[in-house]
């Protein structure tokens, strides 16, 4: 299946300075953890005392590639805000650089579950909370549904690959704009 091959919440999770660092992540996972004897290996160093990130999260150690199945990064998403929306029930804050897979998809067609939009649906955004298309705790995001998508994503491609975007497993936008829409903003 798919997922995260780096969770990033907690302390010190895997917050870096901005979405290039994230990217540079994603090609040294790649890189380092993709091939046969990985196990254990260093594709991350540990983090300096004294930055930002170590003073907020904590140090964090070296990253090392896991054992088992080797997947190697091909996603990733970073949050390049001081908190980033997300219809889950974690708080996500600046820095998080979530890197990722997807088993049996080309990197020219990543899954989205925005179906290639950068914005919510007006209609969902003005929609009473009990009416998204998951609950999210006021203590997770107090605010209104924000306009724009918050994250910054990229996949690694072949140089010259045009990227699109494929079918998400759970088409969680369609359906609620099916059943509240139109969405066509």
């Amino acid at each position: 299946g798919d997922g995260a091959l780096v969770w990033c919440l907690g302390k010190p999770g895997f917050h870096l300075a901005g979405a290039s660092e994230c990217c540079t992540a994603c090609q040294a996972h790649a890189r380092i953890c993709g091939g046969a004897g990985s196990e254990g290996k260093e594709w991350w160093p540990a983090e300096a005392n004294g930055t930002a990130s170590a003073r907020k999260h904590g140090r964090r150690p070296a990253m090392l590639c896991g054992g088992g199945q080797r997947r190697a990064c091909q996603i990733w998403t970073f949050c390049p805000s001081p908190r980033c929306f997300a219809f889950d029930i974690h708080v996500h804050e600046f820095g998080e650089c979530w890197l990722k897979f997807q088993a049996e998809r080309l990197p020219e067609a990543p899954k989205d579950p925005h179906f290639g939009h950068s914005t919510y649906p007006e209609r969902m955004r003005q929609a009473p909370r009990r009416d998204w298309p998951w609950a999210v705790s006021m203590d997770v995001w107090p605010d209104a549904m924000p306009r724009e998508v918050p994250w910054v994503s990229g996949v690694l491609a072949p140089a010259g690959a045009t990227i699109g975007w494929g079918r998400p497993d759970d088409a969680w936008r369609e359906r609620w704009c099916q059943k509240h829409g139109p969405c066509d903003e």
